[in-house]
């Protein structure tokens, strides 16, 4: 059990080279026949004198493309202990094959690091030196199968970041870099639905008319 729970910890970490670390990434395991694992991870930063730092995970509304372009959204919260500098994708729908569930946040801008505009998936500093960069994988190995293929299998989006500068542009403004990290364990919520819906056809002429009845003629 110790050896599992030490994989799936080292899992976000996999395959880093020298000098890199992950800026945020949020791993993706199923298991059984409806439970998934997540985990969430990300750097943040706090003034060099705050004793009590959070160790949460930010979200903001939206999709990256979006967030890009407008210089950030709002975050889940607002704090002065603390920043994230990457923030995790919220909303009804996260659309997992089309967005990287996590993103640089507006705090990145704040220690002088900006998109490409050519590349918003990569971030450099005011020299354009590559600062962080996205990564997506599939496990056990990518395919180029259509996303279909893809569902409840053990997926990792991060983004990767040049450590050493990260640090360095943090303390240059009285700042400094922790990791935080958020894991759920909680019933796949594509197939709760999927299952409510094949019950629902399921049901009888009589059962649909009589919740009619029960909700004043409206159906459940």
């Amino acid at each position: 059990m110790d050896a599992g729970v030490s994989l799936v910890q080292n899992l976000p970490m996999c395959e880093l080279s020298e000098g890199e670390a992950c800026l945020g990434w949020k791993l993706y395991i199923p298991y059984g026949n409806e439970r998934e694992y997540e985990q969430y991870g990300t750097a943040r930063i706090s003034p060099l004198n705050c004793e009590y730092p959070d160790n949460v995970i930010d979200r903001e509304f939206g999709c990256y493309a979006l967030q890009i372009y407008g210089r950030g959204g709002n975050a889940s919260r607002l704090s002065d202990a603390s920043a994230s500098l990457c923030n995790a994708l919220a909303g009804c729908i996260t659309m997992t094959f089309c967005d990287c569930q996590v993103f640089p946040s507006f705090a990145m801008r704040k220690l002088g690091f900006e998109p490409l505009s050519e590349n918003p998936m990569t971030w450099v500093d005011e020299a354009e030196n590559k600062i962080a960069w996205f990564e997506q994988y599939i496990f056990p190995v990518e395919k180029g199968y259509r996303p279909s293929a893809y569902y409840r299998q053990p997926r990792l989006w991060r983004w990767v970041c040049d450590v050493e500068r990260i640090e360095k542009a943090a303390c240059e403004r009285g700042f400094r870099v922790y990791w935080a990290i958020e894991s759920s364990m909680h019933v796949d919520q594509i197939k709760e639905k999927h299952d409510m819906l094949e019950l629902a056809k399921q049901k009888s002429p009589f059962e649909i008319e009589c919740e009619k009845d029960d909700t004043g003629g409206l159906q459940r």
